[in-house]
């Protein structure tokens, strides 16, 4: 995975994602309201204790995940471009980045406002603790947890990931 570094070659690419995540409808589903204005969305990744890693290709980002410590574990939310969804090499880089924060930090938590999202985060190993109304934006939202314990554990895939 590459890390985004603020140079001129990453924001390009986060601004490109930032068009994706808009003419896509994502970017509502993925992030709350104050990071929708394109300035306040490339300012957040500003932040060198707030990593982001992605994978692109030739039409740009295609998988981004990111990482905001919080106590002792870090938040976590990531993304993947709809045509690699449900694809072994989509799963491979979940994987891959949830690895990474595991390793940094004994536990992440998740928050998702979309509630069929739940079953594919238990088969990663998290925890779903339950519904917050009105967390995100004013609309409910689901908080997950992640441990190593539980990412160990996560259903084994056929033909590896």
């Amino acid at each position: 995975m590459t890390r985004y570094d603020g140079s001129d070659a990453h924001d390009a690419l986060v601004l490109g994602w930032w068009h994706t995540l808009v003419t896509t409808g994502d970017l509502a589903r993925t992030f709350m309201a104050s990071l929708h204005p394109v300035g306040a969305f490339l300012a957040f990744w500003r932040s060198p204790d707030r990593p982001l890693l992605f994978r692109a290709d030739a039409r740009g980002l295609w998988f981004a995940g990111w990482f905001e410590p919080m106590m002792a574990g870090a938040s976590a939310g990531l993304w993947a471009r709809a045509d690699y969804r449900l694809t072994r090499v989509g799963l491979s880089a979940v994987e891959t980045f949830l690895a990474t924060g595991l390793a940094r930090w004994p536990v992440l938590i998740g928050v998702t406002k979309q509630e069929k999202l739940l079953r594919a985060h238990t088969r990663l190993g998290y925890t779903v603790l339950g519904e917050v109304p009105h967390l995100w934006d004013g609309e409910r939202a689901w908080v997950v947890v992640l441990t190593s314990a539980g990412f160990d554990k996560r259903p084994a895939r056929h033909g590896g990931t």
